[in-house]
């Protein structure tokens, strides 16, 4: 299951959102069921921030979004944010993955 949302922050918002969502993928890479979490941000607005988030599971994701850190980012964007994330959920059918010399895995 991939969980794909997609942020706009507030021009003067912009680090602390990139802070947070640091914050939140080094705490997601900690749950069991969290598979990978992606946080990107627009090279052509920089306010513009997607995460992409993949699951083992619909059980995972519920735990995740139940978290204490998730349920305290999602209180703090409302003010960071221009508007509440827009989400969508995938089901992942194909996929590859190569970890490139320059990641920036945390």
């Amino acid at each position: 299951m991939m969980f794909i949302a997609n942020l706009l922050a507030r021009a003067e918002t912009v680090d602390q959102v990139r802070d947070i969502l640091i914050d939140l993928t080094r705490q997601t890479s900690a749950e069991s069921g969290a598979v990978s979490y992606h946080a990107a941000q627009s090279t052509s607005d920089t306010t513009h921030f997607y995460v992409v988030e993949q699951y083992r599971d619909h059980a995972a994701w519920e735990s995740h979004m139940a978290s204490p850190h998730v349920r305290n980012a999602l209180s703090v964007f409302n003010d960071l944010l221009r508007e509440p994330p827009a989400a969508a959920v995938f089901v992942v059918f194909a996929e590859y993955i190569a970890v490139p010399a320059d990641s920036h895995a945390i």
